[in-house]
């Protein structure tokens, strides 16, 4: 018994090991690509022929924020000929006549305003190193103290978290999906160190995705962690009133009637493509139908998940897989959800 028992290891052995260099050669894979793409000038800004237009990346948007941000024309952010032209300037002397309108939040535009400082494409590699760091160590910094200790279990995580598919993908886009596995990482953390107030700020940060942001709030209200949710409320007020201050307090207040109306009606937000619930309604319903029912079904998600955190004790052994059904809940019953969020699948390792 004990010959077969390690007959069996040494093929369970193997097998990891067979797996751990395929996921290095896909991610090897994938970065060569990317430079291959970047070095070339192919992959922030690329013209399609069939179409006969000008396609870019979502991090340009992200870019135009912070451009604007510090910009005469700042009170007139989502203003789409103020982007438009914004992208003319940027493109010369190439001409545009259609841009992607970006609605991201008005805090989020702060958050870029450092990276507008450099030329686009050294932004870009900034922006996804810097990202690309503090997510994979604050995930690092909670597997640990989850007790994954050992240093091969990490390099292999390491090596799973590049060659998974959503991570790339955050990384093509530019997008800020790296960003939020690492506020997520030090929110849970914190929380289990039972420092409220930097969990708190984590929680508040997050904000940068308030769909989100909504979900993760409700382990906090239900578990009566108040000193959590008034730090999270502070960060919170903090963000919206330099976002006012920035761009105008209409401009915050009508934020949330803007990117309702922008998410129900306009297809840059490509909602068939989206990998919550709201992408299938959007294939079998008109776009505005799907929106209006996927949004209720977050808010009923939002109401039976406050019901299950009442439920759960404050054992480690059951806040693990609440958290866990947590952020699944909101990658699937939020109304806007692209691939790229789909990185914090990582919390699966609970």
């Amino acid at each position: 018994m004990d010959g077969i028992r390690t007959q069996a290891d040494k093929i369970k052995n193997w097998g990891a090991l067979a797996y751990f260099f395929w996921l290095c050669w896909w991610a090897i894979s994938f970065f060569s690509w990317f430079w291959k793409r970047y070095a070339a000038h192919e992959l922030l800004f690329v013209f399609d022929k069939q179409e006969n237009r000008l396609l870019f990346l979502d991090f340009t948007n992200h870019y135009m924020g912070g451009k604007l941000a510090v910009s005469p024309l700042r009170h007139s952010i989502y203003d789409p000929t103020v982007q438009l032209n914004f992208y003319r300037q940027l493109l010369a002397p190439q001409h545009v006549d259609v841009s992607q309108y970006c609605q991201v939040t008005p805090w989020f535009f702060l958050y870029m305003v450092p990276f507008g400082l450099f030329p686009i494409e050294i932004s870009y590699l900034i922006w996804n190193v810097l990202w690309c760091t503090f997510g994979l160590i604050c995930l690092d910094q909670l597997v640990r103290y989850l007790g994954m200790k050992d240093v091969k279990e990490r390099i292999f995580l390491c090596a799973w978290l590049f060659g998974f598919y959503p991570a790339q993908d955050t990384i093509i886009g530019g997008q800020n999906s790296w960003m939020l596995l690492g506020l997520l990482a030090l929110y849970c953390r914190f929380w289990f160190e039972s420092r409220d107030i930097a969990c708190g700020v984590s929680l508040g940060l997050s904000l940068i995705r308030p769909q989100y942001f909504l979900f993760l709030l409700i382990p906090a209200i239900a578990q009566r962690r108040w000193r959590i949710v008034a730090a999270s409320f502070s960060t919170c007020f903090i963000l919206l009133f330099m976002s006012g201050l920035v761009f105008g307090f209409d401009t915050v207040i009508n934020y949330p009637k803007l990117v309702a109306a922008v998410d129900s009606a306009d297809w840059a937000v490509i909602p068939w493509r989206m990998v919550s619930i709201r992408g299938p309604l959007t294939i079998l319903l008109e776009q505005k139908l799907a929106f209006q029912i996927s949004s209720a079904i977050a808010l009923l998600a939002l109401v039976a998940f406050f019901f299950m955190w009442t439920k759960t004790k404050t054992s480690k052994a059951a806040l693990l897989p609440a958290f866990a059904a947590t952020i699944v809940g909101m990658l699937v019953f939020s109304p806007h959800t692209h691939v790229h969020d789909l990185i914090c699948l990582q919390f699966r390792l609970f």
